[in-house]
């Protein structure tokens, strides 16, 4: 364990959070503020923070996934940060234009520090289930992911959809995920269920 430190910014609160995890560290100055990734045992934390380390401008969490040369990667979902009362999480896309904005940030407070523990313990602590639906265990097309008595149905989205620009990819992807959950495709369709462990698994 690392020595503690005083909790007077963001950096510092999370580094004191998962010194008992003792995870593989990772941060990254930029002109605008300093990302951090905190991994282990296949799961990721990723924090974007403003320069004065005092505001979060993302905080996010999965499960890393290799690709064929053994590489680390992101899974199809992530769990981010929401700035809403009633839950502050949501399952998301993975995508590589991510989320931006006030509903995604929260300031750093004595307050605010318990909210943000809380979904931290979700990736670290809890765990959660993800369901992934595929035709001919290929073509995945959507995601249900559980956790408590809370899911959320993440309908995949091709790369160019990613933006969702036009009403026409909105429609293309409803007919794609109704089809495929046709009763005429029931044989071709494979459900992987996952639960995923945290963080703290040994």
């Amino acid at each position: 364990m690392g020595k503690i430190k005083d909790e007077t910014n963001w950096e510092n609160f999370l580094d004191n959070y998962f010194d008992v995890f003792n995870p593989i560290t990772a941060k990254h100055r930029y002109l605008n503020g300093t990302t951090i990734t905190y991994s282990k045992n296949g799961i990721y934390v990723w924090a974007d923070l403003d320069k004065a380390k005092m505001k979060i401008k993302k905080l996010e969490f999965g499960r890393e996934v290799h690709d064929k040369f053994g590489n680390n990667q992101s899974n199809w979902v992530k769990g981010i940060f929401i700035n809403d009362e009633h839950g502050y999480i949501a399952f998301l896309q993975t995508s590589f234009d991510g989320e931006d904005g006030s509903a995604f940030e929260f300031d750093f407070t004595n307050n605010t520090k318990d909210v943000i523990t809380r979904f931290l313990n979700i990736p670290c602590i809890t765990g959660w289930e993800e369901e992934e639906y595929s035709l001919n265990k290929t073509e995945h097309y959507k995601v249900v992911v559980k956790l408590g008595q809370t899911s959320w149905t993440i309908l995949l989205r091709h790369f160019t959809e990613q933006d969702m620009p036009l009403l026409g990819d909105r429609l293309s992807l409803w007919f794609r995920v109704k089809n495929n959950d046709a009763i005429w495709n029931n044989s071709k369709r494979t459900i992987t269920k996952i639960t995923v462990s945290p963080m703290n698994t040994y």
